[in-house]
C-alpha cells in the first residue's frame, strides 16, 4: 500500500536533507514537526531549530549517551520504552493533524531494529492524513517501508 506524501531519505547526510527539507517548509509559514530517535540529543540541531519556533518544533525522546546497539540489556528496555512513547506521539500529531510535515529523524532504525510490529507499523500508516507530509530517515531502508514510500532518496557521499 503506497502511503501518499512518504517520503525516505537513507544512507548517510539523511538527516542534513530533512532537516533541509523543515527549514524550507517553515520559511514558507508551514507547521513542522520533528521527532528524532536513536541519536543523543545532538545540541548543535537543537539550539538552532529552537530558534524556529514556533513553524519548527522538535522532540527528542533517547535517553541514554550512546549507541543502541553499545547499551546494556536494562538501558535497551528503556530506549524501548521511549521509542514507543516517541511513536505513540508521532501517531498522536498525525491523526490531530497538529503540522503540515512530520520528519521521523532515525526512524527507518526503529523498523529495521523490529521495536514496531508489521501490524503496529500498518496502523501507523493508516493514521497519517494525505495531506499531510512525512518524512522518514534512517540509515538502512526495509523493503516494507520502500513499497510504501512515494519518494525514496538513497544519499550517499563521496
Amino acid at each position: 500500500m503506497k502511503v501518499e506524501n512518504l517520503t525516505v531519505y537513507y544512507g548517510e547526510s539523511k538527516t542534513n536533507a530533512a532537516f533541509g527539507k523543515a527549514v524550507e517548509m517553515g520559511g514558507q509559514g508551514q507547521s513542522v514537526y520533528i521527532i528524532q530517535f536513536f541519536k543523543a540529543k545532538n545540541i548543535q540541531y537543537a539550539d538552532f531549530l529552537e530558534r524556529l519556533e514556533p513553524e519548527v518544533k522538535f522532540f527528542h525522546f533517547q535517553r541514554a549517551e550512546g549507541d543502541y546497539s553499545s547499551l546494556s540489556d536494562v538501558e535497551k528496555e528503556e530506549e524501548l520504552m521511549n521509542t514507543k512513547n516517541a511513536i505513540n506521539f508521532a501517531r498522536k500529531v498525525m491523526t490531530t493533524r497538529e503540522c503540515d510535515l512530520l520528519i521521523l529523524d532515525e526512524f527507518l532504525d526503529v523498523v529495521h531494529n523490529r521495536m514496531i510490529e508489521k501490524e503496529e507499523l500498518d496502523e501507523f500508516f493508516r493514521a497519517k492524513p494525505e495531506e499531510m507530509e512525512l518524512i522518514l530517515t534512517g540509515k538502512q531502508l526495509e523493503e516494507e517501508i520502500r513499497k510504501r514510500a512515494s519518494k525514496v532518496y538513497h544519499i550517499t557521499t563521496e
